[in-house]
């Protein structure tokens, strides 16, 4: 009942939701541009290179909303 009460532990688990979706993309060109000669340089889109800054904030925020769950925040019950 904690954790459906807990409206920090739903932000914590869209995030990491939205984590996982917004890692296709970057996957699939990485899976895509990975054949090929070595000497080849690939051109990395700026859509790829947001996209991971973007995860890397949301990856930044989930353990902080654990740290708020930890001390009790967010709890109405």
């Amino acid at each position: 009942m904690y954790y459906t009460k807990n409206w920090v532990f739903h932000t914590k688990i869209t995030l990491f939701l939205l984590v996982g979706l917004l890692s296709i993309y970057p996957t699939v060109f990485f899976i895509k541009n990975r054949k090929g000669n070595s000497q080849e340089i690939v051109e990395v889109p700026g859509a790829v290179i947001w996209t991971l800054r973007i995860e890397l904030t949301l990856l930044l925020i989930i353990p902080l909303l654990a740290g708020l769950m930890a001390h009790g925040v967010g709890f109405f019950g």
